[in-house]
């Protein structure tokens, strides 16, 4: 069999600049879901989830501007889930609320800032803004006061808590 390239597809790797675990309060929300939880242990989880969005957000613009001097056009990786079904209005509520509007990846990535070189080489994905603090050689410093998943979300996900 010979391998196909994502291209080939039509597939293009996107440069994810808000980093999230999302995918965490995803699974934690299938689980609660599953177990059939109370409609205030949904409610909370759902209120949650948007609460560390708009952190997410807050923390890479800040981390956008140290770097770069300016608010880069950010790329948002979200998964299709129940959770993104059930809070989709409020998620896009809060985007545009801190001022963001949705455009294409294309013109997102028009941004000189994706053309910056980019050594990064370690075991996790993670934000395209940090890869390329890393590349500048940024001290750790620059890194710190990410927003964290809520314990009891790693919890009702049943993920190690070390994966952030």
């Amino acid at each position: 069999m010979v391998p196909v390239s994502p291209a080939a597809h039509g597939y293009r790797i996107a440069p994810v600049t808000i980093n999230s675990s999302e995918w965490v309060f995803a699974l934690a929300y299938r689980n609660a879901l599953g177990a059939k939880a109370s409609d205030a242990t949904l409610q909370r989880l759902r209120d949650d989830y948007v609460a560390y969005m708009q952190a997410k957000l807050a923390y890479y613009e800040q981390r956008s501007i140290e770097l770069l001097g300016y608010e880069v056009p950010q790329v948002l990786l979200l998964h299709a889930n129940e959770l993104n079904a059930d809070t989709c209005t409020a998620l896009i509520a809060a985007i545009r609320g801190h001022g963001y509007r949705f455009v294409t990846l294309a013109e997102a990535t028009s941004d000189a800032a994706y053309r910056r070189p980019d050594t990064y080489t370690g075991a996790l994905g993670t934000s395209w803004i940090h890869r390329w603090a890393k590349t500048e050689g940024r001290p750790d410093a620059f890194y710190f006061g990410e927003p964290r998943t809520p314990g009891w979300i790693i919890e009702l996900a049943g993920v190690a808590p070390s994966f952030e």
